[in-house]
């Protein structure tokens, strides 16, 4: 399916970027000579995290991986801040990129769809970042008694054509027309999330199904979570 994944994962800790870049060279001997930027590691600042340790506003970029190869280096990640004794908390974020290798897959993205196929409910509150400005649910405005599944829709394809890089759902890297880019699902963060390794491998998982449901027929999940997050009442779509 060539579907692949990759994190910005944001943190402080008291270690210098020097010495995460040779702890990541030690966990991931792979990426040591990587020529591709797609297969390297960038230890860089992000000024919208504040943390109380010396190196207070880290953000790793990581390679792109398959989902099962991503799920596998998260572990791995994750250990690695707990051994760095790191600090999450309200301020960091976990970025989750996902997207098609293959251009024919990509121009196939139902975006509206994607949106609507994610439970941004559901992985906000788990997360805690319902009011978070970094991570801002994608919404329309709605009438529970006289919208239906398929006039939800219709709203959000118009509200998708001017993405905003701060929201939950980022789609300002992706452009289907041209086959190219990714989704950034900013849902997921918040205190200790690198201490939750379940629940963001299952938020993980969930965006990534949602990216399959958005490129074929089926309406299911788009109703399920649609009549769940605008309370429609089991409305279905046509």
């Amino acid at each position: 399916m060539s579907i692949e994944i990759g994190f910005e994962l944001e943190f402080g800790c008291d270690a210098t970027d020097s010495e995460i870049r040779n702890m990541l060279k030690g966990i991931f001997p792979e990426t040591r000579n990587a020529r591709k930027t797609r297969d390297r590691f960038f230890v860089t600042d992000d000024m919208s995290v504040d943390t109380n340790r010396e190196n207070s506003s880290i953000e790793i970029v990581t390679p792109v991986w398959t989902e099962s190869a991503a799920s596998k280096n998260l572990k791995k990640l994750f250990d690695m801040l707990v051994l760095l004794n790191a600090e999450t908390n309200t301020s960091t974020g976990l970025h989750i990129n996902i997207g098609y290798r293959d251009p024919k897959k990509t121009m196939q993205i139902d975006e509206s769809k994607l949106v609507l196929n994610v439970d941004q409910d559901k992985y906000l509150k788990m997360f805690k970042r319902t009011r978070c400005e970094y991570s801002q649910k994608i919404v329309v405005p709605f009438n529970r008694k006289k919208d239906t599944v398929d006039s939800i829709y219709n709203k959000m394809k118009d509200k998708v054509k001017d993405p905003d890089k701060y929201e939950a759902i980022n789609l300002s890297k992706l452009d289907v027309k041209k086959g190219k880019g990714w989704i950034e699902f900013r849902i997921v963060g918040g205190k200790d999330y690198h201490k939750r390794y379940r629940d963001v491998r299952d938020a993980m998982i969930h965006f990534y199904e949602a990216l399959v449901n958005s490129t074929d027929q089926s309406t299911y999940r788009m109703t399920r979570t649609t009549n769940r997050n605008y309370k429609l009442k089991g409305k279905k779509a046509a």
